[in-house]
């Protein structure tokens, strides 16, 4: 491509520079203070978290937690690709938007539901106790395999997306001869798993990174793990190299995680085959059909139905809803206007930054993209302690900090991955022949980039947009740390009426929430069904 002149250049530079200073400023700043903390012994902190047996307690539990997360989500997103994918279950395209709404919907939404259906009196435990003739409960939701299971319903959309996707590029001919001269189960284990297995793991890495990372679940359902102790050891005896030793192990395996779940969707993405791939006819046999659809059903009920009507009932009627909404109208109001600011910002940063890493030289596109998804890595707590500890001083920082403008701030960190991810997929799919030729015509980068670049990648900007917007409405982890005073979040507002105990306001609130983030996938779904069949653009 042709060199960019110096406004291009100096725009690209502020671009990058402002994702640095707001997604890793923050625990760079941490780190530093940690080591600074001590200068006769800077690692102390350290030493002292990996020689304390209970921290190694709570690394273990976190890493049960993350890892059985991981494997319930593989196991159910895996299973519901192939279905889709690979059988002709009747509306495949309304049961993939279904199958969707778990991720979108905070996950300590619907751990309010389980807990009420789950919990000690909750109506399945009354039933099987009763069943059995028990005592006491037979199913504990106040556990390790509980939070695993909550978090598994709330996570698997993300396996279900990467294997897809692995599935749908598998060349048809390569299954058809495969059935043809093997059969179908060594066709199954011998091609289409081996394909697709990239993408699983690719996936469930992912949710392991977030599992390690989520806050809200294991709180409300009293697991303890890393993120809780973080939280404690700031909130309530405000021990910032505490906290931040703490963190650093937490920090090193989610790098760990992602550094594998890249090299995974690197081999996802490289065929192992000539020729454009062509999705393979589904399955027509009726008991196939009948199993695949029963499996979508299943899934649906259990994330999605079985949650909204927990919630729905504990709500009773409408005048709780009204009540609830006169209650926490600030709330939702500065949630929503939150959100909008923040998805505006995030998108057009990850558009600045995402078109340096792909324009640049290559080196320093790999180090933005690494950059990038390593902010993925930091957990929300971690991020707030960060934030605070950074912005929390007089001046001009702190006026930012008195602000929504440090809620803004956690926002873009926390989610900068996702915007830079789908707008970097985006512009990968350009053809830099088009602002090459445009170029040796004589126009210049910001014409180019206006009239050629942007309308090309208006679609994706949109749906990133929209998703990050849903993923801001919903944030918990580290709007609870640097909410400012007098400016609550509706996420936050739920988050403290629950330990006063699950009623109807807060299963009403719930419903809201859930309502406010599922309607924008009814925008999302045209725009990403758009971007999923581009029609690749290239020059003449």
């Amino acid at each position: 491509m042709t060199s960019l002149d110096r406004r291009a250049k100096a725009l690209l530079l502020a671009g990058v520079l402002a994702f640095l200073a707001v997604a890793l400023a923050p625990v760079a700043w941490m780190l530093a203070t940690c080591l600074m903390a001590e200068p006769a012994a800077p690692f102390a902190p350290f030493a002292d978290v990996l020689t304390s047996p209970r921290q190694w307690a709570l690394f273990q539990g976190s890493l049960i937690l993350a890892a059985f997360t991981a494997t319930g989500a593989m196991a159910m997103g895996a299973a519901l690709a192939y279905v889709v994918t690979r059988i002709a279950v009747p509306g495949r395209g309304t049961w993939t938007a279904l199958l969707m709404v778990p991720l979108v919907v905070p996950p300590y939404v619907f751990a309010l539901a389980w807990l009420d259906l789950l919990g000690r009196r909750g109506p399945l435990n009354a039933a099987l106790t009763e069943l059995l003739g028990t005592d006491a409960p037979p199913l504990n939701v106040y556990s390790l395999a509980g939070a695993a299971f909550v978090m598994s319903l709330c996570h698997f959309p993300i396996v279900f997306l990467t294997t897809r996707a692995a599935l749908n590029s598998i060349d048809a001919r390569f299954e058809e001869a495969g059935r043809l001269f093997a059969g179908d189960r060594r066709t199954f284990f011998g091609i289409t798993l081996r394909q697709a297995a990239p993408g699983c793991l690719a996936g469930g890495l992912l949710v392991f990174v977030l599992a390690l990372a989520e806050f809200g679940v294991p709180s409300l359902l009293c697991v303890p793990v890393y993120t809780i102790e973080v939280f404690t050891k700031f909130s309530a005896f405000y021990d910032t190299p505490g906290a931040t030793a703490t963190a650093a192990p937490l920090l090193c395996v989610s790098l760990l995680a992602l550094y594998l779940c890249n090299r995974c969707m690197r081999g996802a993405r490289r065929p192992a085959w000539s020729g454009q791939a062509r999705h393979v006819p589904p399955g027509r046999g009726r008991i196939r059909r009948g199993l695949g659809l029963a499996a979508c059903a299943v899934a649906v009920a259990g994330s999605v139905v079985a949650p909204v009507a927990v919630l729905m009932k504990r709500a009773g009627a409408l005048g709780t809803y009204v009540r609830a909404i006169e209650t926490a109208w600030d709330e939702l109001i500065h949630s929503l206007v939150t959100a909008a600011l923040a998805a505006t910002a995030m998108a057009l940063l990850a558009l600045v930054v995402a078109y340096a890493a792909r324009r640049l030289r290559p080196r320093a596109g790999n180090a933005l993209d690494w950059a990038a998804l390593a902010s993925l890595a930091v957990p929300g707590t971690v991020l707030g302690v960060g934030l605070i500890g950074l912005w929390n001083r007089p001046g001009l920082l702190g006026l930012v900090y008195e602000t929504v403008g440090i809620l803004l701030l956690a926002y873009v960190a926390r989610f900068f991955a996702v915007a830079h991810k789908g707008l970097e997929t985006a512009i990968d799919r350009l053809d830099p022949g088009l602002e090459e030729a445009a170029a040796a015509s004589g126009v210049s980068w910001w014409r180019g980039f206006i009239w050629i670049v942007a309308p090309l990648l208006a679609p994706a900007f949109a749906a990133v947009w929209l998703l990050t917007f849903i993923l801001c409405l919903g944030e918990l982890n580290a709007a609870v740390l640097v909410c400012p005073p007098g400016y609550t979040t509706l996420s936050v507002r739920i988050f403290t009426l629950m330990h006063y105990g699950m009623n109807e306001l807060v299963a009403a609130l719930a419903v809201i929430l859930v309502m406010c983030t599922v309607l924008p996938l009814v925008l999302l779904g045209p725009l990403a069904r758009r971007i999923a069949t581009p029609r690749k653009a290239s020059a003449p």
